[in-house]
């Protein structure tokens, strides 16, 4: 295969590599956002944008736990990974039970819309990027020196 051709094909590949870190780059999600719930009653106020999130029962005292998400879905888990479809305010609950009896603790959730600024803490985005540059200046260099 001759240089113009090699030329071509990474000019080609750099393009959809492009074409994929913006894409990725404007439609990410941020992390998951752990939770934890423990034998001590409380109420907290969290304003995120993420939409799923990682709640965790770290009390020692329940023989099972419950949890309500406040969007009509409920499980009996010691911890579950929770994805909302939209945003707004959600009142989760956790309950956990023993033969005592049961003990509650609540967060109150505001997943608002967020627009992220490009590229802000995406490891893989930075990375396909940095790659299309890579070949794209490999691509010039190719077509330039014989």
């Amino acid at each position: 295969m001759n240089r113009r051709r090699v030329s071509t094909v990474l000019v080609l590949v750099s393009m959809v590599m492009g074409t994929v870190t913006v894409w990725c780059s404007l439609n990410h999600e941020p992390d998951t956002e752990t939770i934890e719930f423990s034998d001590d009653p409380k109420e907290s106020n969290i304003i995120s944008s993420s939409k799923t999130y990682c709640f965790v029962y770290t009390g020692e005292r329940a023989d099972t736990v419950t949890w309500y998400f406040g969007d009509g879905t409920e499980v009996q888990a010691f911890s579950v990974v929770k994805k909302y479809d939209s945003e707004g305010d959600y009142y989760v609950l956790c309950k956990a039970s023993n033969l005592n009896g049961d003990r509650y603790s609540a967060y109150q959730i505001t997943i608002e819309e967020k627009d992220f600024e490009f590229f802000a803490g995406y490891t893989t985005e930075l990375l396909l990027a940095l790659s299309t540059v890579i070949l794209m200046a490999a691509s010039i260099v190719l077509r330039r020196h014989p």
